[in-house]
């Protein structure tokens, strides 16, 4: 795959984790996975699945020596040992439950389970990621910066926004918060701190509007939560003010910044929550 591709099936990868993650948090009915997220990544990392007793097991080796096996519950255990071993655990029959050392074993998994919920999710995502090859060229940036730009002349809206969102990864930009967010609009920026270690938002501060097809940049940052912080969004494009950067000059300068300053920007084989 190109690293354009690479790129994107590591945002999906983000994503499908994040989602897993969120669903672990308990709610008033219990831990409910979402387990459709959570099979999409097993795949993505080449695990096979296998039922026994009504246990769903994955692995990406069943038949190792001592293979990991992740069991598709609310717990979401990685356990290191054989299939028969974690079947007897997880769902004993009677004769199984007769024998004192069977029964040890099933009451306590601490020998053979080696992480569970947000750890096992983690892992995962790491294997993942491992599969990718997220090395990039300065060609490989340049073309980015011009299927965006081309996105600009095109009024694709779609296309540019595609393109602000793999620099977005590379650069550790995020989606502006909530109480920062505008109709009709796609906004980014770094999430940071102030002096006094209130959270900030901006530096730079991209703003695209679909429906004018205009793109700006400002090196500027606002407030990070509460109202002040859309109102100061407002109140920049109220005061008419020219961007530090519009359409193309905005694609250049984010294609430089990936390949002047990498040490400054997070790995790009990293994982924020």
């Amino acid at each position: 795959m190109s690293f354009k591709q690479n790129l994107k099936q590591k945002i999906e990868i983000d994503r499908l984790t994040r989602q897993v993650i969120a669903s672990l948090t308990p709610t008033e009915s219990g831990t409910h996975i979402d387990k459709t997220a959570m099979r999409q990544l097993l795949d993505k990392a080449g695990y096979s699945k296998r039922i026994e007793r009504d246990t769903e097991m994955l692995s990406r080796d069943f038949n190792a020596d001592l293979p990991e096996i992740i069991v598709l519950d609310a717990e979401l255990p990685v356990y290191r040992t054989n299939p028969a071993d974690v079947v007897m655990r997880k769902n004993p029959v009677l004769k199984e439950m007769l024998s004192i050392r069977n029964a040890m074993r099933i009451l306590n998994d601490k020998d053979v389970v080696v992480s569970r919920k947000t750890d096992t999710v983690m892992m995962l995502h790491g294997q993942c990621v491992h599969e990718l090859d997220l090395n990039y060229s300065r060609e490989d940036i340049s073309t980015l910066g011009r299927q965006g730009a081309a996105g600009l002349e095109a009024a694709a809206p779609g296309d540019v926004v595609e393109s602000l969102e793999l620099f977005a990864e590379l650069l550790d930009l995020r989606p502006a918060p909530a109480s920062a967010k505008l109709p009709e609009t796609w906004i980014w920026g770094q999430r940071g701190a102030d002096r006094n270690d209130a959270p900030v938002f901006g530096n730079p501060l991209i703003l695209f509007f679909p429906s004018e097809n205009r793109l700006n940049l400002f090196h500027t940052a606002v407030a990070g939560t509460g109202r002040a912080s859309k109102k100061a969004v407002e109140d920049i494009l109220a005061k008419g003010g020219k961007a530090d950067l519009e359409d193309k000059a905005v694609f250049d300068w984010l294609v430089d910044q990936v390949m002047e300053h990498p040490s400054v920007h997070k790995p790009i084989d990293s994982f924020s929550p």
